[in-house]
């Protein structure tokens, strides 16, 4: 879970192995910190196809940096509780770094589908699923100077989903336990009733 300094949070949620984590879908949505207590009245599900719309809540310990809460979907509400991940490597004050993120990734979409992304040392970057859809787009350090990308991507034609529209989020790479980088996207298009994530490591 980010929560990002202009409010914007983005919590991808799925299966963690030992070596890697595998995303079943995302929580995106902007709310308001004030002492101690989160709060977001715009908050999305795109694990579900459109969007789930609810509410989110929370209480946040900002030296420790652990946070706890409930994000209300529908007719579902969910609890949430976490911190720093032990012995990460992922340090979320430092810049990020397009040195990271540059070559070729071969990733997995939270439908299934493999994707072969490649990003240019500019950020641009190119991608094809298994299926045929073809998307591109650029990935862009954050201006805050955290660790954190910013994406905006533009999709190709059928069989793409989002055929023709553009999306815009985050991503993030940080190292894992087995020696590898793990590289996590999530984007959603302006209406914010669809999204599109994917996850791989190298």
């Amino acid at each position: 879970m980010l929560v990002l300094e202009n409010g914007d949070f983005w919590a991808l949620y799925g299966t963690q192995s030992s070596t890697a984590f595998g995303v079943a879908g995302f929580i995106q949505g902007s709310g308001t910190s004030n002492s101690g207590s989160f709060t977001s009245a715009n908050t999305k599900d795109f694990g579900y196809a459109p969007a789930r719309a609810g509410t989110a809540t929370a209480t946040y310990d900002a030296t420790a940096k652990t946070i706890s809460g409930t994000a209300i979907t529908g007719t579902s509400a969910v609890g949430f509780s976490g911190g720093p991940i032990v012995g990460s490597l992922y340090n979320y004050n430092t810049a990020a770094s397009l040195t990271t993120v540059t070559g070729s990734w071969s990733t997995t979409s939270v439908t299934g589908e493999g994707v072969a992304v490649t990003v240019a040392a500019s950020g641009t970057f190119t991608a094809a699923s298994t299926l045929g859809c073809n998307f591109s787009g650029t990935i862009t350090p954050r201006a805050s100077g955290k660790n954190v990308f910013d994406v905006a991507m533009t999709f190709g034609a059928a069989p793409c989903a989002l055929a023709g529209q553009s999306a815009t989020g985050i991503a993030l790479a940080y190292p894992i336990a087995n020696g590898k980088t793990e590289l996590l996207v999530a984007a959603v298009e302006g209406t914010r009733s669809y999204g599109a994530a994917v996850f791989g490591s190298r």
